[in-house]
Order: C-alpha cells, then sequence, then structure tokens
C-alpha cells in the first residue's frame, strides 16, 4: 500500500503544476539563469569528452531538462506527477519519463554518469530520504556525480505543512533539513561533497543548500 505522504505529495502537485508552470515561464529575480547552470553543471558534476547520460529526479515542469539537452545530454527522468510530466514533455520531448515512486523505481545498477535532483529529498521523512540516497548511490556509476538542493532551516522537523507561495491551500509532506543533518545524512550514506553554493530568495524566506557529491570511498 502506498504510504500516506506520497499520496498527498502526488496530488499536491498534480494541483499546483499549472501555478508552477507559470510562475517558471520566467527566470525569477532570485533563480540562476540557464546559463549559470550550464556553468556550474559543465564545470562540476558533467562528464568531459562524453555524451552524459544524466536522470533528473523531480523534473517538475521540465527547465533542467531543457538545460541538459542543449548539454548534449542524454536524458530520463522519473516524476510523481502526471500533470507535471505533461508540462516536461513540452520543454524536454527528447526525454524519457516514468510516472513512479522514485522508491519503486527499477534501474540498472551503475547506469548513470549524473544524477540532478533538485528540490526532492525534501519531500521525504528522513529515513525514506536515506532510502533514495542509497538508491542513488546504486543507479550512478563509479565515476558519476549528484547535484541535490534543498531549502534548509535552523530546525530539523518534518510533517505536513501547507504551502504558503502557491494558492489554493495545497498540503503537502515537508522534511525542513538543516544544513548540518543534511550533510551528516551524505556522509552516513557512503558521499563525498565535491561543491557547495548557497542561494536565497528572500521574496519567499527561502534559503538553499545545492551539494554535489561523489561516491566516496567508506562505503
Amino acid at each position: 500500500m502506498e504510504p500516506e505522504y506520497i499520496t498527498v505529495n502526488r496530488k499536491a502537485y498534480d494541483k499546483f503544476a499549472d501555478q508552477h508552470a507559470k510562475r517558471h515561464e520566467e527566470v525569477g529575480k532570485y533563480d540562476l539563469t540557464d546559463e549559470q547552470w550550464k556553468k556550474i553543471l559543465t564545470e562540476n558534476l558533467l562528464k568531459k569528452d562524453t555524451r552524459n547520460l544524466v536522470l533528473e529526479i523531480g523534473p517538475g515542469t521540465g527547465r533542467m531538462l531543457a538545460i541538459f539537452e542543449e548539454l548534449n545530454c542524454r536524458t530520463c527522468a522519473i516524476e510523481l506527477s502526471s500533470k507535471m510530466i505533461e508540462y516536461a514533455k513540452q520543454r524536454s520531448p527528447r526525454t524519457t519519463f516514468a510516472q513512479v515512486n522514485v522508491l519503486e523505481a527499477k534501474l540498472e545498477s551503475n547506469l548513470f554518469d549524473a544524477i540532478f535532483m533538485g528540490a526532492v529529498i525534501h519531500n521525504f521523512p528522513k529515513e525514506d530520504a536515506r532510502k533514495l540516497l542509497q538508491l542513488i548511490r546504486t543507479w550512478l556509476k563509479e565515476d558519476g556525480k549528484t547535484l541535490i538542493y534543498t531549502t534548509i532551516h535552523e530546525k530539523s522537523e518534518e510533517g505536513f505543512y501547507e504551502k504558503q507561495d502557491y494558492e489554493g491551500n495545497i498540503v503537502r509532506f515537508r522534511k525542513k533539513f538543516t544544513e548540518p543533518e543534511l550533510k551528516e545524512l551524505l556522509e552516513e550514506e557512503g558521499f563525498e561533497i565535491t561543491y557547495t553554493m548557497h542561494t536565497s530568495e528572500p521574496d519567499r524566506q527561502k534559503n538553499w543548500l545545492t551539494y554535489i557529491v561523489k561516491k566516496g570511498e567508506n562505503k
């Protein structure tokens, strides 16, 4: 039986997909531009001199997939919301999509050169986030890297919260990580941090933490 938080989150993302797509028609005031993202990805995530096979977990309406396509990557995506997939396919028609709870996805080991997971890990309870990291480590090639970003908070907590930056009283499950907590979790699951970036959205009162990680030697 599907966990309650997965059901709640699927309904939530289907519900606010239209708003999400509209908000991302243009790059926000505090968002990284496409060119800034390309620089980060090419310098820190993607392999040189090869056509990278990239998995995006939770692509939303497909902005990053389109950027990966422009960087000549082969792209696959796992997304919980069918409504989000509809939008993402418009932006990234060459991507292969799977609508599934990522924890139930069946993928080959050592398959991907890079995995991108933006604003996703906080949609899972901490112990399921741990399971997700274990899957990522399995799916990633030995010399591959993963980019993960999430909001960070002063206090660690998790539960069901109303999403304040969208209309419609939309409730979803949210894990609020502190920075030391997320760093510790990654290291416990055998990842080594190779890149760190902090950004903020004052208008939405959000602080973001981006890590790029590779497989460490302790697992």
